[in-house]
């Protein structure tokens, strides 16, 4: 059932944050979590739930499968091992009778979860060399720079003031200067942040935390604040920007808090970061949430 999933990724993201582990705010190198079978690298809540079990668990290969894979392989998944959950999103489409006696499709979306294993919990798979870490030397404004150059229709941008925010009314990004960020990582997440924000204007995906009255602190506006969070997150977990600058105990508390209360919001909010994502960097609108 679809709320057993929110439960379940919203349990693991507790978890973490209970542990002190921002899931959203990482070292990021470029190593993602990898199926190994395709060779892709998972999306969206993916990276977070699974980067999470390698760190907790000590797991020290990147790469997962599922039980068949292992067999295919040749080899098994060990005695006693626990899997871990991925997500992801699918639709159904049906003919549905309107009252006129006429017929029209209509789609149904829907998510689900099956386990995964990582490679460390395998016997008798060939191992697989990790993939090369990202050149910490290369240069990161160019990286941002070039993933925003792919935007379509994006918002202006000005570097000004000691506030880093977003004006939907302006359709504007407004970050400091970058010489005032303490580190470049620090200075490209931010600027990520706020052109997650901006993907919600109503030239764009449309969001009503971006559109809407939303106040400060009230559900609405901490689930426009989360969808930026992820995007990103997302963008510079894909680029091997160092996200974790903002892990006070405070802004973990008040996540906590925020999930606690709302057990759908994660899944949700990351369904809509991953669209966000997929807009800046010029492959569509985006509607898989989880994969």
């Amino acid at each position: 059932m679809a709320s057993d999933v929110y439960s379940q990724v919203n349990d693991r993201i507790l978890a973490a944050l209970e542990q002190g582990i921002i899931p959203w705010k990482r070292p990021w190198t470029g190593q993602l979590p990898t199926n190994y079978d395709s060779g892709k690298q998972y999306r969206g809540v993916n990276i977070l739930t699974l980067d999470i079990a390698e760190m907790v668990r000590g797991y020290s290969s990147q790469y997962w499968l599922t039980f068949r894979q292992a067999q295919k392989h040749g080899g098994h998944i060990k005695r006693g091992e626990k899997s871990t959950y991925i997500v992801f999103s699918d639709k159904k489409v049906r003919e549905v009778e309107k009252e006129d006696g006429t017929k029209e499709r209509k789609i149904y979306h829907f998510i689900k979860s099956f386990p995964v294993f990582n490679w460390d919990q395998t016997e008798g798979v060939p191992r697989k060399e990790a993939g090369a870490a990202l050149d910490r030397d290369r240069d990161l404004i160019d990286v941002c720079d070039t993933i925003l150059s792919k935007m379509p229709n994006p918002p202006a941008y000005r570097e000004s003031g000691s506030s880093a925010y977003y004006m939907p009314k302006d359709d504007l990004v407004n970050l400091p200067p970058m010489d005032t960020f303490r580190t470049t990582d620090g200075y490209i997440a931010t600027k990520f942040h706020e052109y997650g924000h901006s993907t919600g204007h109503k030239s764009r995906l449309n969001r009503s935390g971006v559109m809407g009255a939303a106040s400060f602190g009230c559900e609405e506006y901490s689930f426009e604040e989360l969808v930026a969070e992820l995007t990103s997150a997302y963008l510079c977990a894909g680029n091997g920007v160092d996200n974790t600058l903002e892990n006070s105990s405070a802004y973990i508390q008040n996540w906590l808090s925020v999930l606690k209360d709302n057990k759908t919001m994660f899944l949700k909010a990351s369904g809509k970061a991953a669209a966000a994502v997929e807009y800046i960097c010029g492959k569509g609108a985006g509607t898989t949430p989880a994969s």
